[in-house]
């Protein structure tokens, strides 16, 4: 059969059924969206109008992000008290006072994000009683890396765990200020400094009241810092 008779059949159905044609003018255009690997549609392809098919095709969502406190990227800066030490601190004794930087990096491990850090402890102490006059100073520097699980998805909360390389630097004095030339001699003066470090598991939990202030608790396996209170400011 030629093109043009086929062309005048599908004419003159039109003009028998005209109630036919308006249907097919109201009816719903629909695609037939084809397998990636067939050049013919087949019985079991999915039919689906213009509109459908716009609604559902996203080539380009996004995965969600997770909520998280401390993401890749983020900076913390810690400020506490040290409110628990190796033994019991003297009367007298200022700090030890902390801080702590933490920069949250591009590494993807599991449910959470790694940081690396840099801690830094000091505390004094002086006396002066009975004609002696002591005195001490201690500084921790404390290179650190810690993990923030984020597992309760919480923008908030943050709960962290990690270690810590404590280089300590200690300096001690004692002198004899009376007038006794006797004792003067015998205890003569003293000025000596030592240095000593240790590895310490830390962990610890952030809540932050705001979006970039909070306040954290963290405690230590380390003996100069076994409990630290204070405020973090997120950057």
């Amino acid at each position: 059969m030629s093109v043009l008779s086929l062309m005048g059949l599908t004419s003159f159905s039109a003009l028998a059924n005209p109630s036919q044609g308006e249907a097919s003018k109201e009816a719903p255009k629909k695609e037939t969206i084809l397998l990636a690997n067939k050049s013919e549609a087949t019985p079991t392809g999915l039919t689906l109008t213009y509109s459908q098919a716009l609604s559902t095709y996203k080539p380009f969502s996004a995965k969600r992000s997770a909520k998280a406190a401390v993401s890749a990227g983020t900076g913390e800066l810690k400020i506490g008290y040290v409110i628990a030490m190796k033994g019991s601190k003297p009367d007298g004794m200022f700090g030890p006072v902390s801080a702590s930087f933490d920069k949250g990096l591009n590494v993807e491990l599991g449910p959470g994000v790694i940081s690396a850090g840099l801690g830094l402890s000091f505390a004094s102490y002086g006396d002066d009683e009975d004609d002696f006059e002591t005195s001490s100073t201690m500084i921790v520097i404390s290179p650190r890396a810690t993990y923030h699980l984020d597992l309760l998805q919480n923008e908030n909360l943050d709960l962290y765990g990690g270690l810590a390389f404590n280089y300590g630097i200690f300096s001690y004095s004692f002198e004899y200020t009376g007038n006794d030339p006797d004792l003067k001699k015998f205890y003569g003066d003293v000025d000596e400094s030592d240095t000593d470090s240790e590895l310490a598991i830390l962990a610890g939990a952030t809540y932050y009241f705001t979006e970039k202030f909070g306040g954290f608790l963290e405690v230590s396996s380390s003996d100069w810092n076994r409990a630290s209170l204070g405020v973090a400011i997120k950057f």
